[in-house]
């Protein structure tokens, strides 16, 4: 499956690893822009991820059990969307009952990863794959970045390290941008913006705070795992 393709010939790939017995699809972004509304004044590379949900959408309706999982979060092109406006996001979600709670690797799949990721980032250069190694390493603080297009200063945080897993349905359905995907068939252009009613919003002030909060709650893989086969 390719995000540039239009959302039928997805289906097509979804049709085929039907076929050969997939059960579930989980879908992973890093850097948080998944979870933007639309009205936020800077949504990073959304329209990529606006139709990776579209495409999970379609899944969902073929009989695929799904998930969402976010990393890094707040890392996207360097910080570009205000963290009190992404993790309000995050809070309605949760309000919801459609964010499951965190997943951090163990040892031996955290292992496996950091030696994959590494092989990969040496042939496709990510700076928000870059922020969560470094933060599942425990390489925190501030420092100087040259990665793809952002070349500037990052702290990373603890928070980077966690996944934060998601209802992919509930998410779509606040992203204004998913909404243009599955409505349009195609990718959407990241210049369309949600139009804003009423006052601007605030966000939430102390939203680092949220997020450690959340992160109290713990997802195993396990729940997947033992909901396929039946």
């Amino acid at each position: 499956m390719c995000l540039n393709e239009s959302l039928s010939m997805a289906v097509e790939g979804l049709e085929y690893l039907k076929d050969e017995g997939a059960e579930a699809i989980v879908s992973v972004d890093f850097g948080g822009d998944a979870l933007v509304r639309g009205d936020e004044p800077e949504v990073g590379s959304v329209a990529e991820d606006a139709m990776g949900l579209a495409i999970i959408q379609r899944a969902e309706k073929l009989g695929f059990r799904t998930l969402l999982g976010v990393a890094a979060v707040g890392a996207e092109w360097g910080g570009c969307i205000p963290m009190n406006l992404l993790v309000e996001n995050v809070v309605k979600l949760a309000g919801l009952g459609a964010y499951y709670g965190v997943y951090l690797p163990d040892k031996d799949v955290r292992r496996e990863f950091l030696i994959a990721s590494e092989r990969l980032l040496k042939h496709v250069p990510s700076f928000m794959l870059t922020v969560y190694r470094e933060a599942l390493e425990g390489r925190l603080g501030e420092r100087f970045y040259r990665v793809a297009y952002f070349k500037g200063t990052f702290r990373v945080e603890k928070f980077h390290s966690f996944m934060y897993m998601f209802d992919p349905k509930a998410v779509c359905s606040l992203n204004f941008f998913c909404g243009e995907a599955l409505r349009r068939g195609r990718k959407p252009s990241a210049k369309l913006r949600l139009k804003k009613k009423g006052k601007p919003r605030k966000g939430i002030m102390n939203w680092e705070e949220a997020l450690y909060r959340l992160a109290r709650k713990k997802w195993s893989p396990r729940s997947i795992l033992t909901s396929c086969g039946k």
